[in-house]
């Protein structure tokens, strides 16, 4: 039986992103700071994803880097109010106003591309 999708979503949830994930079938756990996301990375060791508003883009660069740091999940990056910086490793960017179905369907897409690679790396590593 394949585990359910575990993702982070880092900030304030406004835009109730959480509840949509949960309705499809992702285990959310919401972080507001970087000592709650450090926490929830030791005790969810395969976390399939990180998601980031950009409500506070003043911590973005912070947060993109803590992420790489901590872990190898892909970065999700909803825009909301700024155009991102381009040069900010993110693996997904979600515009504004793209409809919850779609923005859905695009990270459960990334998380499963992810899965894939990790699993032949490590058929490869076994051979």
């Amino acid at each position: 039986m394949e585990r359910p999708r575990a993702v982070i979503y880092f900030g304030v949830d406004q835009q109730f992103r959480g509840k949509v994930l949960a309705g499809g079938g992702h285990a959310v756990v919401n972080c507001t700071s970087f000592s709650q996301l450090r926490s929830a990375l030791l005790s969810h060791l395969e976390v399939d994803a990180i998601l980031i508003g950009d409500d506070d883009d003043s911590k973005l660069n912070e947060a993109i880097n803590f992420f790489r740091s901590e872990t190898n999940a892909p970065v999700v990056l909803f825009e909301q109010y700024f155009c991102h910086d381009e040069t900010l490793p993110f693996d997904l960017v979600i515009p504004a106003f793209t409809a919850p179905h779609d923005w859905l369907t695009a990270i459960q897409e990334l998380i499963e591309r992810n899965r894939a690679l990790k699993a032949m790396s490590a058929r490869k590593e076994v051979d």
